[in-house]
């Protein structure tokens, strides 16, 4: 397990990346820390919001798969046909899904510090829009 800092809207959270349930999907994130990036929030499954920036991650099958999701849950998702690679943050009730229906992502880590003031700067995201947010490895 590695831990990770998540600098949102003034706020820092902490978390944890699960390198033993998605060591590919890890070890390929890990690579691109920190990420410098803004949140968009996303369209079709809940309260969750995305990274702008593309960061192909995943190689093979999707690891850890799930589509429901909980609070403070750290996902990949990919999708090749509208060029999206993108690390996602949950803050509440979460089904990931296009337009078609559900997505298999891969659950990569979770929030484990300071979650109500992250789920709290994360729903600023929906009404504000987009936020820079810094994901970094915890000192």
């Amino acid at each position: 397990m590695r831990e990770i800092t998540i600098e949102l809207g003034g706020i820092k959270a902490g978390g944890e990346l699960w390198d033993e349930r998605a060591p590919k999907t890890v070890a390929a994130l890990l690579a691109h820390l920190p990420l410098a990036d803004r949140t968009i929030h996303v369209r079709w499954s809940g309260a969750a919001w995305r990274t702008e920036q593309n960061y192909p991650l995943r190689v093979g099958d999707v690891e850890n798969r799930a589509t429901w999701l909980n609070v403070g849950d750290i996902i990949y998702y990919d999708d090749p046909r509208y060029d999206l690679y993108k690390v996602a943050f949950v803050y509440g009730k979460s089904q990931w899904r296009d337009d078609q229906g559900e997505l298999y992502v891969a659950r990569i880590g979770r929030v484990t510090e300071n979650l109500d003031a992250f789920v709290k700067a994360s729903d600023a995201v929906l009404f504000h829009g987009p936020r820079p947010v810094v994901i970094r490895l915890a000192p």
